[in-house]
Parts: structure tokens; sequence; C-alpha cells
């Protein structure tokens, strides 16, 4: 799976993503820090990935409608998470997802859960 990690995530977390066989980058690797939303959600596009973010804006489903893209995973931590701790969550949920069956969706990930908005 092609997923494409936002920078308000650790770049450790592509490094994660990678191990576990999916095709990962970090905006950071891609020459797209500091971009606007808009642009990080073209470039995931582009790629044909799934955007992993914990900016809570890509969970507009207005401004991003489930169907309208590849996929959308949003995190949802504490302030306090530390980078163990948000490894931990992506770990927990990607080994208990199908990935391959997010594309067009919306996925909110919290601690112990998640919930999928299908278009």
């Amino acid at each position: 799976m092609k997923i494409l990690v936002d920078e308000d995530l650790p770049t450790a977390v592509a490094d994660l993503l990678r191990e576990q066989g999916h095709k990962a980058e970090h905006v950071r690797e891609v020459g797209l820090r500091g971009k606007a939303d808009q642009a990080i959600f073209a470039a995931a596009q582009d790629r044909r990935a799934i955007l992993l973010t914990a900016d809570l804006d890509f969970a507009n489903i207005n401004r991003f409608p489930p169907g309208s893209h590849h996929g959308i995973v949003v995190l949802r931590f504490p302030d306090y998470f530390r980078r163990e701790q948000i490894l931990t969550l992506i770990r927990s949920f990607t080994t208990s997802a199908d990935l391959d069956s997010l594309g067009g969706a919306l996925v909110i990930v919290e601690p112990g859960a998640y919930r999928v908005r299908r278009p």
C-alpha cells in the first residue's frame, strides 16, 4: 500500500510503515515540508496514496469528501503522546485494519478503536 505521512507525525512513522512492507513516504522526504494542506492532499492523490495525518482539518468531509481521494487516515491522540506511543497506535491500527480496502474512505484512528466512513 502507498502511504504519504504528513509532517505532523514523526519521520519514524514512515520507517515503521516501510518495515511493514508498505511504500511509505514522509512529506519531509519528498520536499513537501511546510506546504499547505491542499498541496499535501494533491501530492497524496498524485501518488495514489493514503494520506496519514494527525491534522484534523483532513477529517472535514465537506472539504475532502469520502470517495474523492485514495483514502485519508486521521490519527487522534492526546497531546501528551510521544513518538513511541504514536508508533504503537499506528502499529495497532495497521495490524488490525485491511489498508487495501480503505481507498476513498475517511478513517479516524484513536487509541483502542478506529472508525471508517466510506463513500
